[in-house]
């Protein structure tokens, strides 16, 4: 059903949160990535979540693809030590790059604009507009209330079994890693 995953556009934070277990785990997710020989996409920035897991993926010497709005450029503090970088207008251009650079979509810990690429990505392939899986990485139990909705969705109609399925919660990194090399 779903093609070959070269590519892994990662949806985080650009800030760090309030524990440091979240900075250690996208450092492993971006180098967990790049070992593997896959692409990370991403937002282009190098602050938060998003700075650690671009410098995972470098320490790996992985192939690094972010998008970055240039009214963020100051803001998320634009990386430029990676493979490429894509200056973009606004939010919408944004994703739309990161949805086409990725075979793939994962979640990891974020505030609502990290939200808001999840939806889209679900939405987007509830619409039939691309074939991509998305991942919620679930440590600590972070998204267990988004887990829990997207089944209240399900059950009441409102989310299609097909795109349901499209989604693929790992409770931990190591069940990401195995599913990679799987």
């Amino acid at each position: 059903m779903f093609k070959e995953i070269k590519s892994v556009g990662v949806y985080c934070g650009a800030r760090s949160g309030n524990n440091p277990f979240w900075n250690k785990m996208a450092f492993q997710v971006g180098e967990a990535i790049a070992v593997r020989n896959r692409t990370l996409v991403y937002g282009g920035g190098k602050v938060g979540l998003m700075g650690q897991l671009a410098n995972g993926a470098r320490t790996g010497n992985g192939k690094i693809i972010g998008v970055i709005p240039t009214f963020l450029n100051t803001v998320e503090i634009k990386d430029t030590n990676i493979t490429e970088l894509i200056e973009v207008s606004n939010m919408g251009e944004r994703k739309i790059i990161l949805e086409e650079k990725s075979d793939a979509f994962l979640i990891l810990p974020g505030g609502i604009g990290t939200l808001d690429e999840f939806s889209e990505m679900v939405t987007g392939y509830q619409l039939n507009m691309h074939c991509k899986p998305t991942y919620i990485l679930n440590e600590l139990n972070f998204y267990d209330g988004l887990i829990q909705q997207l089944k209240t969705y399900l059950q009441e109609g409102f989310l299609d079994e097909a795109s349901y399925q499209c989604l693929k919660v790992f409770p931990k990194l190591e069940d990401f890693v195995r599913f990679m090399d799987a």
